[in-house]
C-alpha cells in the first residue's frame, strides 16, 4: 500500500476542484462559487505548497499541469467578462443598425 504524501493529497484534490471549475463554466453563479472554493482550499493549503521537501518528478508535473490549467481558466474567465462588459455596445449598435 503506497502512502500518499500531502503534496499528493493537495493535487488530487485541486484537480478535482478543477475539474468541477470547467464542468460549470456556462454558469456563472456556480463558476464564481468554484473559483472561491478553490481559492480558499490554495490559501488553507499554505504548509503544503511551502514544504521544504523537495517534490518528486511525477508531483512537479502534476503540479506544472494544475498551474496551466489555471492558466487556461484565467484566460476564458477574463474573455468572458470583457464579452459580457462589451455586450452593452454590440447590442446599442445592433438595435441602432435595425431603426
Amino acid at each position: 500500500m503506497m502512502i500518499s504524501t500531502p503534496m499528493e493529497e493537495f493535487l488530487n484534490s485541486a484537480e478535482q476542484q478543477l475539474s468541477g471549475l470547467f464542468s460549470c463554466a456556462k454558469n456563472a453563479h456556480e463558476f464564481q462559487a468554484n473559483c472561491e472554493k478553490l481559492e480558499q482550499f490554495i490559501a488553507n493549503s499554505h504548509d503544503v505548497l511551502h514544504a521544504p521537501n523537495p517534490l518528486p518528478f511525477q508531483e512537479i508535473s502534476r503540479f506544472k499541469s494544475l498551474l496551466r490549467k489555471l492558466t487556461t481558466i484565467e484566460r476564458v474567465a477574463k474573455n468572458n467578462a470583457a464579452l459580457i462588459g462589451d455586450m452593452p455596445d454590440y447590442v446599442d449598435q445592433s438595435l441602432s443598425g435595425l431603426r
